[in-house]
């Protein structure tokens, strides 16, 4: 959602996400010194690196050091500072669980609406908002909601994809951590139909990026041990056969956006860009790269700069073509950086298969799309979820609590047989 703190006349609007990124950085600071002993944040270098490159690039801005100065500081509230924060302030597993907790009741209520806006096929809670903000400081994606693909459902979510990106994150998440980390999930019953009402918001929002995400994520549950993949492949085909009569009740046109994604002449029927699409925006991309190389054109340049080659750009529908235009080759270095560090690096070094998947999955869709709406911080408080708690190391602590478990029940057992032994032969 996009709420402002402040108005003022001449000054640019202050979204409440980037003032409340920017107030508990502020606390943070405050209380340094209780996280001074902790571990060293684990993208520190990438990040610094990639701070660097927003930053020259919106010196160097073709649209001027003022206008970009704003878009710096919200790029870097939302996607580094912040997160830098939560790396420190959320370390054990009480924090997650009072997060998780509020996290359950509020996509539970994102759900809610979702279906309700599905319904009447209207979403009076961002008509408001733009209402409210305006067209010039809150971007307006309602001319996509019936764009040849049936009405996209978005919630309180800015856009739809970023908000059924941001559903499939959440679902996978609360599936790994009752299947691969054996932990009861908060408000279970709650949660349960929270993960059942997000999957139908997903396929609501008609769009192929957040399904392509979810199949990704649910590799983090599957256990590839050979010796129980097999038993595990019976359960898999049991559950997709009682699912049949599902899929049939499912209509069409959510049916036509998955089969698009693994066949070209099903995007026909589903309206959306296509490959000819990508590749005029990829070679608007490097047309453009060659007016400044180096750091790019800087953040708000299509404000100055309007020719064919700008039109072409259409909505830099994928993570590279803005970096390319914006931050130029040294801005994608630094998301190659965070990629590598992301998917390999970090992963590796904290033994977390999840960790690795979840940032394909990122990677990937980001890749073939962009992501409006989709909440970074969110994002990172999963992935650090899965490299502070590995499941190969949750796994050894539940097999040696089972263990203790058993040898105190043996031992409970074999007292009982002695007593028991005893008290007959007294009584004999």
């Amino acid at each position: 959602m996009y709420i402002t703190i402040f108005v003022v006349p001449g000054l640019p609007q202050l979204p409440i996400d980037v003032g409340l990124s920017l107030w508990y950085t502020f606390l943070f600071v405050l209380n340094r010194k209780e996280y001074r002993n902790y571990i060293n944040f684990p993208f520190k270098s990438v990040f610094i690196l990639l701070l660097t490159s927003w930053s020259l690039s919106s010196i160097f801005s073709m649209a001027g050091v003022g206008r970009a100065f704003t878009e710096l500081i919200k790029d870097a509230s939302l996607q580094i500072i912040i997160i830098w924060v939560i790396w420190y302030v959320v370390r054990t597993k009480s924090d997650y669980s009072f997060l998780l907790k509020g996290f359950v009741i509020l996509f539970f209520f994102s759900c809610l609406y979702g279906i309700y806006e599905y319904g009447i096929k209207s979403n009076p809670i961002m008509e408001y908002e733009l209402a409210a903000c305006g067209s010039d400081n809150m971007a307006d994606f309602s001319s996509y909601e019936n764009q040849g693909r049936g009405y996209r459902v978005r919630s309180f979510f800015v856009h739809a994809i970023g908000g059924a990106t941001n559903w499939s994150l959440f679902v996978t998440f609360l599936l790994t951590l009752k299947f691969k980390y054996k932990i009861s999930l908060p408000f279970f019953g709650l949660s349960f139909i929270t993960i059942v009402l997000s999957v139908a918001c997903i396929f609501f929002s008609n769009s192929r990026g957040p399904l392509v995400f979810l199949f990704i994520c649910l590799l983090c549950i599957i256990d590839f041990d050979m010796n129980r993949l097999g038993k595990k492949m019976l359960y898999f085909l049991i559950i997709v056969i009682l699912c049949i009569p599902l899929i049939k009740m499912i209509p069409d046109e959510f049916l036509m956006n998955v089969h698009s994604i693994f066949d070209r002449s099903g995007k026909v029927d589903v309206v959306g860009s296509d490959e000819k699409t990508r590749y005029l925006q990829l070679a608007a991309s490097l047309k453009l790269l060659l007016l400044s190389p180096i750091f790019g054109l800087g953040y708000k340049f299509m404000d100055v700069l309007s020719n064919s080659t700008v039109d072409n750009l259409f909505g830099l529908e994928s993570i590279w073509f803005r970096t390319i235009t914006y931050f130029g080759l040294l801005g994608v270095f630094a998301n190659l950086a965070l990629a590598y560090y992301s998917i390999w690096k970090i992963p590796r070094h904290y033994k977390s298969k999840q960790a690795s998947v979840v940032a394909i999955a990122y990677w990937v869709v980001a890749s073939l799309t962009s992501l409006p709406g989709f909440h970074l911080y969110l994002f990172y408080l999963v992935y650090f979820y899965y490299i502070k708690f590995p499941v190969q190391q949750e796994s050894l602590i539940y097999k040696r609590m089972n263990l203790k478990k058993n040898i105190i029940k043996i031992l409970l057992i074999k007292r009982y047989i002695r007593k028991r032994n005893f008290i007959s032969r007294n009584f004999d």
